[in-house]
């Protein structure tokens, strides 16, 4: 994959981070019409939230291909809840997104490949929420081993 360098986040990428975070939202504003549910501060919000992944021991990953960021990848260990599982260790795979003028080049897949990697070791499952519209994602998790396991319902109660 000549070109593209993967590595982790700092603290200088947090700015355009945050710009590609709001075109994947913009993404997905139209499979959620009915659940918009972004604060008025969300940008800020998403912000502060990198910064501290900056400094954890979660992975936070970039993509660069001829010095301009293309994608990123954050994933998270957290404790397995209720405690009643077997499981103790939950890998949450938080974002994976790359440009649209990037895609189809291995960026998510090599992005992907290296969260995995990263959790392998750390958690008892790997786990990952997407929307029920987007069946590219879908499929791209289950290439990686991942199973429709669970199904959330939802109901707005209050705008």
């Amino acid at each position: 994959m000549g070109g593209i360098i993967y590595r982790e986040a700092k603290e200088g990428d947090l700015d355009k981070i945050v710009e590609m975070w709001k075109e994947l939202r913009r993404e997905q504003d139209h499979w959620n019409a009915d659940y918009r549910v972004y604060s008025d501060n969300c940008v800020e919000l998403t912000k502060e939230y990198f910064e501290e992944k900056l400094v954890s021991n979660d992975s936070f990953l970039v993509a660069e291909e001829n010095l301009e960021l293309v994608g990123f990848a954050l994933a998270e260990v957290k404790d397995f809840s209720p405690p009643i599982y077997s499981w103790k260790k939950d890998g949450q795979i938080r974002n994976i997104f790359v440009k649209n003028n990037s895609r189809g080049k291995g960026i998510g897949k090599e992005l992907m490949n290296q969260v995995m990697n990263f959790l392998s070791n750390k958690v008892d499952i790997i786990s990952v929420k997407t929307n029920i519209n987007t069946e590219n994602a879908i499929s791209f998790y289950e290439s990686f081993g991942l199973d429709k396991f669970q199904v959330g319902l939802y109901k707005v109660v209050k705008k």
